[in-house]
């Protein structure tokens, strides 16, 4: 590490004395006896945002042992001492005794050290920085094998993605998973990935992207633990003050993403016009799910026919076309051949359009029915209603000996179709 964690015998020139600092968290005043070693270790730190600092070590626990360490380090304590402390724990420690402490090796001191750092420099993505190209759980893999409880097995199309964004399994393995959980957990982040894949061929934001995944799969977590909790916990309140300082860091890294790499944009306009597009899919499907909505004629449904089938005094002909629709459904059949062409001639479904309007006006006429006037505001000036399946059986049952044969009728005469 880039930092001398050895440093910690005490000054005995008093112009170089430990620079202490006090802040305030969870109502508590904490002391920080050498504040200048921990400016060193976490960048962008002041005394202003100590409490932040303290809150994101107990926001997660996996923070647990790279915070404690820190505390030893730079004995960051209660302002109030116990009585009869040992004096060893008022003072700073170095590297080699904090590994002494924590029964590991100076190498573990240092990586969940540079863990913790990697949140918090999170948090502040202003400037670019380093390349990390192994995450702290592969550092640590490649010296320990941790026993797992339950093994999940990743497809090989997920192992892919996340290969493509420097994303460790590891990452997966959090103590408040359950089995489902994790499925769920790697599906949704494997489809972050998949939503800006373009964005990891980028050198300059690929590593800018990775942070801002890590920062929306916490982001996931947070609020998953959230919503079990009571508002009036303390840890609510906590888990909250670290979502909003988390949030505003994830928008400010994609607003850098989106200036350096445009085709982050584009992969954001692309996402919405997918869901966009889903939602049109589901109201096409939903609506040809319901077997009311099923064409009778290949075109109309019943209550469409029934409304085209309306006549009034202003309007005696109907508006259905049978010459149309013979049309439109003979295009149909060839919707997937490219050499289709027609067969049913214009004149053919004219003469077809005309014939069948004359002879529903006639039968109409013949059966006497109704025929609103629609200039009229009673209710004479109305049609009748629709006859929907919630009605049951249509009543009006109609006969051949009811209203004679067409045939028999020598009036009827085909107009021309011009």
């Amino acid at each position: 590490m880039p930092e001398n964690l050895n440093d910690s015998k005490q000054p005995t020139d008093s112009s170089k004395a430990w620079v202490s600092a006090e802040y305030v968290h969870n109502e508590e005043t904490w002391t920080v006896t050498d504040f200048a070693k921990l400016g060193k270790l976490f960048e962008h730190l002041t005394e202003e945002n100590l409490p932040a600092l303290h809150a994101l070590a107990d926001s997660r626990k996996d923070f647990e042992q790279p915070w404690g360490m820190v505390k030893w380090l730079c004995c960051v304590r209660p302002a109030l001492a116990q009585m009869g402390a040992d004096p060893a724990k008022l003072r700073p420690l170095g590297r080699e005794a904090v590994a002494k402490v924590y029964n590991v090796s100076e190498d573990e001191v240092d990586l969940s050290v540079h863990y913790l750092q990697a949140a918090w420099n999170s948090l502040f993505r202003e400037e670019d920085l380093p390349e990390v190209r192994k995450t702290v759980e592969e550092k640590r893999a490649e010296r320990v094998v941790k026993p797992q409880a339950e093994k999940f097995e990743f497809s090989m199309q997920q192992l892919a993605l996340l290969e493509l964004g420097a994303f460790s399994t590891g990452i997966f393995e959090y103590d408040r998973h359950q089995a489902h959980d994790r499925y769920v957990e790697v599906e949704w982040f494997c489809g972050q990935i998949e939503d800006v894949r373009k964005v990891f061929e980028e050198p300059m934001a690929k590593e800018m992207a990775h942070q801002a995944l890590m920062n929306a799969l916490q982001l996931r977590r947070i609020n998953d633990r959230l919503v079990g909790l009571d508002p009036i916990d303390k840890e609510f309140l906590k888990l909250q003050d670290v979502k909003i300082s988390m949030e505003e860091a994830y928008r400010r890294q994609w607003d850098k993403i989106c200036e350096i790499c445009p085709v982050a944009a584009a992969s954001a306009t692309r996402k919405s016009n997918i869901n966009q597009l889903s939602d049109i899919v589901k109201v096409y499907q939903t609506w040809k799910a319901n077997p009311d909505n099923r064409p009778r004629d290949g075109i109309f449904t019943d209550d469409e026919i029934q409304v085209l089938f309306r006549t009034s005094v202003q309007n005696p002909d109907v508006g259905y076309r049978m010459g149309w629709v013979l049309a439109m459904n003979e295009a149909k059949q060839g919707l997937d051949d490219p050499k289709w062409k027609r067969r049913m001639r214009t004149s053919q479904c004219k003469v077809l359009d005309a014939s069948f309007r004359y002879a529903a006006r006639k039968l109409s006429e013949k059966m006497n029915l109704n025929r609103p006037d629609l200039e009229d505001d009673g209710p004479s000036g109305e049609h009748d209603p629709i006859h929907t399946k919630a009605d049951g059986e249509a009543s009006d049952l109609v006969f051949e000996e009811e209203v004679g044969k067409v045939e028999d009728d020598a009036s009827i005469q085909i107009p021309d179709p011009a």
